[in-house]
């Protein structure tokens, strides 16, 4: 433990000056310039994401194997799968990651997924249903759900292809168990 030392004084004096305030003889500018107003919604996160694949598969744009939907989420299969079955559950309301979701929406999520996932295990031959969120391809929230059978199916490098009659045949049987 070190002693204690007494602060140093100094024998300085505070410098002074002989400066006057500056004064002006400019007036304020006034404008006759109304605020704008706008009918903007504010947002309650930093960066809205911009629309996704995903939101074109909510709005019908692009074709999809539906599994299941409601009116705020929407499950379908994976085009690009890890195993058969993988599926996509998605919020419709655009958000580009899943913690930025208000905690209704992601309760919400769950719980659809939780469901999903369930019928998809009624489905699919497997040891159990898999869940991962990850995010990096496409900037709109997802959740993954693949059948496992091994830890293999859980790796995103391994892509699978399935034809279309396949895939729509699945996503009616999957439908079926919800």
């Amino acid at each position: 433990m070190r002693p204690y030392r007494q602060p140093q004084t100094t024998n300085h004096k505070p410098q002074t000056t002989n400066h006057k305030p500056q004064t002006t003889n400019h007036k304020p500018q006034t404008t006759n310039h109304k605020p704008q107003t706008t009918n903007h919604k504010p947002q309650t996160t930093n960066h809205k994401p911009m629309a996704s694949v995903f939101t074109k598969i909510i709005t019908g744009e692009i074709p999809s194997y539906k599994v299941a939907e409601t009116d705020q989420f929407l499950a379908f299969l994976d085009i690009n799968p890890n195993a058969e079955g993988h599926t996509l559950c998605i919020p419709k309301k655009e958000a580009d990651k899943i913690f930025e979701l208000d905690p209704s929406t992601y309760a919400g999520l769950m719980e659809f997924s939780r469901k999903v996932a369930i019928a998809l295990e009624k489905t699919v031959s497997c040891k159990r249903v898999g869940m991962a969120v990850v995010g990096l391809e496409v900037p709109h929230v997802h959740v993954h759900l693949i059948p496992l059978n091994s830890m293999k199916d859980m790796d995103f490098s391994n892509k699978l292809n399935f034809p279309k009659d396949r895939m729509q045949k699945l996503a009616e049987q999957i439908k079926a168990n919800m």
